[in-house]
């Protein structure tokens, strides 16, 4: 079963960086971070190595198509409108197509 472990998004670097450190040493599948900037540091430090699932702050096309940009591997859409993932879906394939 997949062990992911989230983030608070208000983490000091360096307690990041330790808790990075244990995830990539104990085979940890994924790390939940919200904010760009976020999502950008876990995966300069981990090299790409652990999926970031985007989450909080995602309402709207935008705001998924940057947390995906900054390198996201998923979002997490928990607390949404209910139309908001089929329509981001449909965003980012006509993005993509372009």
């Amino acid at each position: 079963k997949p062990l992911i472990i989230r983030l608070s998004e208000d983490l000091p670097e360096s307690s990041m960086q330790e808790i990075l450190h244990y995830c990539l040493m104990n085979r940890v599948d994924g790390v939940e971070i919200s904010g760009e900037e976020n999502i950008r540091k876990v995966n300069a430090f981990s090299g790409g190595r652990l999926p970031v699932i985007a989450y909080g702050n995602l309402h709207d096309f935008a705001q998924a198509e940057a947390a995906l940009d900054a390198g996201a591997s998923l979002l997490n859409l928990g607390r949404c409108p209910r139309r908001l993932p089929s329509g981001i879906l449909k965003q980012l394939k006509t993005a993509h197509e372009e």
